[in-house]
Order: C-alpha cells, then structure tokens, then sequence
C-alpha cells in the first residue's frame, strides 16, 4: 500500500503513524480521521500530513487506497507476510537503529553474564538467542518458565534480553521485574515502544511487525525481527572492543 521508498524518509511522528497503520490494517477503514489520530496520539492535521506523504489526497482518498489493498493482499497471506518483512527490514535500516544496538552490544559486553527471556514463542527465541550470543564467547541463560525462581541478588550487575512481542505478558513482566529488582539491567525486545515491557526496561529495541493472532489467543507474529535483532546484537558484541568486566 506505501512505497517503501517512501518509508525511508519518515520522521519519527510518521513512524508512530506508520506502525500503527500496519498493525490495525482490518480497523482502521472504519475508523475516522479523529479516532486514527488519538489512537496514535497525534493530531489530525499530523494525519493528513502523512496521507499527503504517502501520495493521498485526503484521508477519504486514503481510506479508499487502504480498502483496494486489503482486497487484493488479504490479510494473512503471504504476500501480507512479505509486505511486512520488507516493511520491516525498509524501517530498521537507519542509523537510529544502528546506534541502538550499538549501545546495547556495549552494554553486553560489559558484563558477565546475560540470561534470555521469553515465554511461548518468544521462549523458543530466548533459547536461540542465549545459544547464538553464547557463541561470541559470553556466558548466557535462558529463562522460559514463568515459574523460574529469581533470587534477590542471583543477577545482580548482569543484563537480561526480554523478549515480548506485545510487551504485554504478564508472566514475562513478572520475571521482568524481579530481574530488574535484583540489581539486573533489562533490555526490552518488543514490537511496542509504548508497553509496559519497553516502559519498564532500561533499553529498548523495538520494531514495527503487526501482531497476528489466532481466536485473539494464540500469537503468530512472525519472529524474523526477533532473529534480525539477536544476530545483529550478536555481532556487534563481536566487533566492540574489550572492556573490563565487573
């Protein structure tokens, strides 16, 4: 529906637009111009704004462009899927992003020992990323059992990489909060800026997938930015320079 090219020079209020927009495809054509702008905490003139940008000329015009593409891409399918990972790898490619997981690999690098976090799916990504990470010679855990025991002091100047795709599970923001109650630095890795996950972490790494579920229950998200984070993050540990360890 947007030319990617297009997307490369957004702002950051166009970005909020923007991800916004590809996670709600299905509601937003029925939504007015008021409710897209409070829904994305923007005014209606910021709308508009971004309807001209991405080649509209009204937000009618716009709701128009939205309701021919959702006819012809349905949601879902894999033409939607690879709309979305273009999406994605279009918005990460910028020096913000660059600087982000530069200073997080820093901070990795610092200590010395770093657990994984993640339940379901993300739990499965959690034991991928302590395995690849483990591999640039850091000493890494993983935790995907809500009911792991945190101590008070057991990570203690270590870092957790907490995995969410909506930021929003509760067993995660308990092990979350224990963690970082302890004394643990946490580095949130969520597809929401805005949730409770990137609120209370120290550090976020945040990208813009639409969260697909099934029955409202079962999350199917795709995991690629997941992936894309933990082997950059990896590599990057790689490429920074010893630093002394605590």
């Amino acid at each position: 529906m947007i030319d990617l090219q297009r997307v490369r020079e957004f702002n950051n209020t166009d970005l909020k637009v923007y991800d916004y927009l590809i996670k709600n495809y299905a509601t937003l054509g029925y939504m007015t111009i008021r409710e897209f702008a409070a829904a994305c905490d923007v005014s209606t003139t910021t709308i508009l704004r971004f309807c001209h940008k991405v080649g509209y000329k009204n937000y009618s015009d716009f709701k128009r462009g939205l309701k021919a593409y959702l006819d012809t891409h349905p949601q879902g399918s894999a033409v939607d899927l690879a709309q979305e990972a273009r999406g994605f790898f279009t918005l990460i490619n910028n020096d913000e992003m660059d600087r982000a997981i530069a200073s997080c690999a820093e901070k990795i690098k610092s200590k010395k020992n770093i657990v994984f976090v993640g339940t379901g799916i993300s739990g499965i990504m959690a034991k991928y990323g302590a395995r690849y990470l483990s591999s640039t010679g850091k000493m890494c855990f993983y935790i995907d059992d809500a009911t792991f025991p945190v101590s008070a002091s057991a990570w203690q100047g270590d870092i957790a990489l907490v995995l969410s795709v909506s930021g929003e599970s509760p067993p995660t923001l308990e092990i979350a909060a224990k963690l970082k109650s302890s004394g643990c630095e946490v580095i949130a890795i969520t597809s929401d800026i805005r949730s409770p996950l990137a609120q209370m972490a120290d550090s976020q790494l945040c990208y813009f997938m639409k969260q697909t579920r099934i029955e409202e229950v079962i999350n199917i998200t795709s995991q690629m930015p997941v992936i894309y984070i933990i082997e950059s993050l990896s590599k990057a540990v790689m490429s920074q320079p010893v630093t002394s360890l605590p």
